[in-house]
């Protein structure tokens, strides 16, 4: 499965998030793309609160990368949060 479709959190911020004990370790591997990442493993349910909305999520845990959490498209069309964007980004195009 492409990278871009799921959703990937840093593990540094996952054990900051004490999301780590749900770490399912059968899912490590590496991650290659532009660059390659160390797989750990997989979160398969998760909440993740943005504003005052609470979406359940699941993410692959990435060893240390410089972002902490990438929401892939996956989970923003399952929330139709991409349609949200597109909105945004139609009426600033049309502002300037």
């Amino acid at each position: 499965m492409n990278k871009s479709n799921q959703s990937l959190v840093n593990s540094t911020f996952a054990e900051k998030c004490g999301l780590m004990h749900l770490l399912d370790k059968r899912w490590t591997g590496i991650a290659k793309g532009v660059g390659s990442a160390k797989i750990l493993g997989r979160i398969h349910i998760a909440t993740l609160q943005i504003g005052n909305m609470f979406l359940p999520c699941s993410f692959t845990v990435l060893e240390d990368q410089s972002i902490d959490v990438l929401l892939g498209l996956d989970m923003l069309k399952r929330h139709q949060v991409f349609f949200i964007f597109f909105l945004l980004f139609y009426f600033i195009f049309i502002l300037f």
